[in-house]
């Protein structure tokens, strides 16, 4: 162990470990570390005003803008030795900004057919300012460590629809649908990460020639999809009381989700496919107990629904593979397989 000396970070990194010399393997441990005490503090406001007008009994316009913020602070992602990747002693890599934005939204809330129908409507605009997202740095060991850094500026445009509909008394039908224009509108920043060049495509080079100067303007947000629908139906009818249970209905019922593709990185080069995943669930409910059957992904979709990117390092998972993942590896979250089952449940007389 030398004191203060770092070859490959916290783990052990061996000169010869199929010991091809006729010895143990050889390596090198980082040495303890000084401790370093950081703190990070914040004060801010998130002010909210709504303006609302009542054009009828049944419909209600409004007009609201909110301020919200996110705290910045110390990341946990760049940790261990690499908390001062330059060694300048200013532990500037791993801090960062509020996260600030401005929400406008202009809707309605309303209700027609006797209150058989609701429509909600609303249009809104996120203007993000300093948006935090995860990146890459290059220490001066030549290691790829993760870091949080605060993107220039982001809008977000979008339409919002909630409607419910009961054409009688054994329908009902529900729609909720969104959609979303949500791009960066200033994201310039610096890196000396190579595995940002290859994801770029290139090192577009400025002032210092160690450092590739990025723009990611014009990228979309990640995981936000353009357009997204939840539709739900249920049928029911009364049938005689029985088993002690009044009020007593058959229903059937579904619901279907729908999302749009959608990248799930800021260099948008990992998007994942549109998916529609359904349920199904039909049985009796009462005012003490309900029973019921259900089918959970009815078609057995196998789509992936969310993912993370694992930015990673070539040249240290040869390295060290117990430490270190390949360059844009993806975790993938499948949905559960279709499943059926029943389910009952009672409720207790609460007196």
């Amino acid at each position: 162990t030398f004191p203060g000396f770092q070859v490959f970070g916290p783990s052990v990194n061996f000169i010869d470990p199929l010991g091809a010399f006729g010895g143990p393997a050889l390596g090198f441990v980082q040495a303890p570390g000084v401790q370093v005490i950081l703190q990070s503090k914040h004060k801010y406001s998130a002010p909210r005003a709504t303006v609302e007008f009542k054009a009828t009994n049944d419909a209600l316009v409004y007009l609201s803008v909110a301020k919200a913020v996110k705290p910045g602070g110390i990341s946990t992602v760049t940790a261990g030795g690499w908390q001062d990747a330059d060694y300048d002693g200013s532990y500037d890599e791993f801090t960062f900004k509020n996260e600030r934005l401005t929400n406008y939204e202009l809707g309605a809330k309303s209700q027609f057919l006797d209150g058989r129908l609701r429509l909600n409507p609303s249009l809104f605009l996120i203007k993000y300012k300093d948006k935090q997202v995860g990146a890459q740095l290059a220490t001066p060991s030549g290691i790829n460590v993760g870091r949080l850094l605060n993107a220039g500026a982001a809008d977000v445009k979008g339409f919002e629809l909630d409607a419910a509909w009961a054409p009688n008394d054994q329908w009902l039908f529900g729609l909720n649908y969104s959609y979303l224009d949500a791009k960066f509108t200033d994201f310039a920043f610096t890196s000396n990460a190579s595995n940002d060049a290859s994801r770029a495509g290139d090192c577009p080079r400025g002032p210092s020639a160690t450092l590739c100067y990025f723009n990611l303007k014009g990228n979309r947000l990640e995981r936000a999809p353009k357009q997204s629908v939840v539709g739900q139906a249920r049928w029911s009818v009364p049938v005689a009381d029985r088993l002690g249970a009044q009020g007593m209905r058959f229903f059937i019922e579904g619901d279907a989700q729908y999302q749009g593709e959608r990248y799930i990185d800021i260099w948008n080069r990992t998007k994942l496919d549109s998916y529609i995943v359904g349920d199904l669930r039909l049985g009796l409910t009462s005012q003490r107990w309900d029973a019921l059957v259900y089918v959970t992904n009815v078609t057995n979709n196998k789509t992936v629904l969310t993912g993370n990117p694992f930015p990673g390092d070539v040249a240290q998972s040869l390295a060290d593979p117990a430490a270190f993942t390949p360059a844009d590896s993806v975790g993938a979250s499948l949905p559960d397989p279709r499943i059926v089952g029943l389910r009952f449940s009672y409720r207790f007389d609460d007196r």
